[in-house]
């Protein structure tokens, strides 16, 4: 990597996380919180869960084929014990994953489960970042000051379509996964997998499920999948669906546009309003972030200059996300939270099991868990609630 690209990373990594301090602007996103916030359904409970599943195991250490052989079993159990997925769905290929070189903990992990009672319906599960990977961060979800052309397009010629580097990165990875011996789908990757399933199954149903920058590589994923049908099923039989929960934008308008055109009537862009990570890196709503915890939450002082960076730099790229109607879920602020750091981490996992219903109050001053605690070493199921430290968290928005 030359000194400029050094330098440049060193600035968006600055940027961002200005960016989840202070941008601009005083004032909330009124265009995003005015709209409708959208129904939670059955279904996008069970999806919902099966992306944050995808979370289990991400502190084991070793090789890709050690974490995978250790991380194997561990998923099994996970998927067991959370309550709306228990023995519904099952483990047919993966977990696959990939680390960076030089990295003690894995950057990205997939898996595909089948659900028991339908085999036509599957689920592609893909891991958001791992927090403690700083290679995770860097080379993809603060890689934004580069764009790709996407390389698949079909039938849009008025369109050019381009994703962030770091989402090409990402996505890149996941097309090359391949889990290793012993591993369910062991020497196949997704596309080998998918295409022997439709020779099997016949129809099949194929949703792509992540959060955060799984949030990002699901809609890049199920758009590669839908532009390379003729490869795995060229009779088209299977559907190809996506929810993205939580993401940033992974692409400018162009691909924004060319994704919606392509996916719009089997996609769901799931995002919390008062969340800042859906709200990078398109520029206009970047420049929203630093009101929306007013009065509870006051952005810390003096990183205006670093967010008003961060907006100049990604500008030229135009970043737009893809289904830029979709109404949010419910929402509010954690009263109890007077951090504005704090608030950010609060917002962006347990504002979604609070909007998506998973967490409720049980009546009786506790509440109900439709979501249980993930694991994240593989020894500990029952490990302490996260949003145990997000006060009045279980309260209805």
């Amino acid at each position: 990597m030359t000194e400029a690209r050094v330098l440049v990373t060193a600035i968006a990594t600055v940027s961002f996380l200005a960016a989840c301090s202070l941008p601009r602007f005083q004032g909330p996103a009124p265009e995003v919180l005015a709209r409708p916030t959208l129904p939670v359904t059955a279904t996008e409970q069970e999806i919902a869960v099966l992306a944050f599943v995808s979370y289990a195991g991400e502190l084991l250490e070793g090789t890709d084929d050690e974490v995978e052989a250790k991380l194997a079993p561990c998923l099994v159990e996970e998927l067991s014990l959370q309550p709306l997925v228990g023995s519904e769905w099952q483990l047919v290929w993966g977990p696959g994953v990939y680390k960076f070189a030089g990295a003690d903990l894995d950057d990205n992990m997939m898996y595909v489960v089948q659900r028991s009672s339908d085999p036509s319906q599957m689920v592609v599960g893909v891991r958001g970042t791992n927090s403690k990977a700083i290679l995770d961060w860097l080379a993809e979800d603060l890689s934004v000051l580069r764009t790709e052309a996407w390389a698949w397009k079909q039938d849009a010629p008025d369109l050019k379509p381009r994703i962030s580097e770091g989402t090409s990165e990402g996505l890149r990875i996941l097309r090359e996964m391949i889990p290793s011996a012993g591993i369910p789908g062991d020497g196949l990757d997704l596309q080998t997998f998918l295409a022997a399933r439709v020779e099997k199954v016949g129809a099949i149903s194929v949703t792509v499920a992540g959060h955060s920058l799984g949030g990002a590589l699901a809609p890049a994923l199920g758009l590669y999948l839908e532009d390379t049908r003729k490869v795995w099923d060229p009779d088209a039989r299977a559907t190809v669906s996506v929810w993205g929960f939580a993401g940033p934008t992974p692409g400018d308008a162009d691909f924004a546009a060319y994704y919606d055109q392509r996916l719009s009537t089997t996609s769901h862009r799931i995002h919390n309003p008062y969340d800042v990570v859906p709200l990078s890196w398109q520029a206009n709503q970047m420049e929203t972030i630093s009101g929306l915890y007013r009065p509870h939450a006051n952005p810390p002082f003096g990183l205006r200059q670093l967010v008003s960076l961060a907006v100049d730099v990604t500008r030229h790229h135009h970043y737009r996300q893809q289904l830029q109607e979709a109404p949010a879920i419910a929402g509010s602020v954690f009263a109890g939270v007077p951090k504005f750091l704090e608030q950010v981490g609060c917002q962006h996992t347990c504002g979604y099991y609070r909007g998506l219903k998973l967490v409720v109050p049980d009546g009786d001053g506790g509440f109900d868990q439709r979501i249980k605690p993930i694991t994240k070493d593989c020894s500990d199921f029952h490990p302490q609630p996260r949003c145990d430290l997000c006060p009045d968290w279980t309260a209805t928005p």
